[in-house]
């Protein structure tokens, strides 16, 4: 692999089409006081907060990877170059998903100068497993239906429809299973089925070459 091509990708990338996502992701985030505490919150809270908002950023972020081919332009260029396409939405996931931990993190960060209290590194792998398959199941009807509006209509429904539910009608698919459960074996299912569905979205591009 060409580690040089794919920091130029990600480069280009970061500055024409991820850090809008980025900012939109952060001022997202800075209406959480508006719905929730902020401090001193005891660890279910925590998760509830967590599980309830934080994990929305995946569909932010990780939906849109190929928007700018949402362009007729932009993707007959994208097709005449001889960098493989899969490699170009390889890259931009892989620093979507850097931007979804970083964000976090940084999310977390400031729940830690609230006096809240969780494990950090429990909660951040937590909230980026909700974020994952949001995103990912996002990204995955972004690119069966080459329309950016189910990418995101998809995944709010799943998000909505699953508020409703019971863990045991849900199991593996179920989102609140920290705060309700105190259980992570939900999160590593749902950690690898986001990313197999991003997986799957740029096989399935790659293939019909949109």
């Amino acid at each position: 692999m060409d580690f040089a091509k794919c920091g130029k990708i990600a480069a280009v990338n970061l500055k024409h089409n991820l850090v809008w996502h980025i900012l939109l992701a952060a001022a997202f985030l800075c209406i959480a006081p508006v719905f929730f505490g902020m401090t001193r919150l005891d660890p279910v809270n925590t998760a509830k907060l967590l599980e309830n908002f934080v994990v929305l950023t995946g569909i932010i972020l990780l939906v849109p990877y190929a928007l700018p081919e949402q362009n007729p332009q932009v993707r007959e260029v994208t097709s005449s170059k001889y960098t493989s396409r899969a490699l170009v939405y390889l890259v931009r996931e892989l620093t979507a998903i850097l931007a979804l931990i970083t964000v976090t993190a940084m999310f977390l960060m400031v729940l830690k100068a609230g006096e809240c209290e969780f494990n950090m590194g429990r909660y951040l792998f937590a909230t980026a497993a909700g974020a994952l398959f949001l995103g990912g199941l996002g990204a995955l009807a972004h690119a069966v239906s080459d329309n950016i509006a189910v990418g995101y209509m998809v995944p709010i429904g799943f998000y909505a429809f699953t508020m409703s539910m019971k863990p045991e009608q849900l199991k593996i698919f179920y989102l609140y299973s920290l705060s309700s459960l105190n259980s992570m074996t939900e999160k590593y299912w749902l950690a690898a089925m986001g990313l197999l569905m991003i997986a799957a979205s740029i096989l399935w591009r790659q293939k019909r070459r949109v």
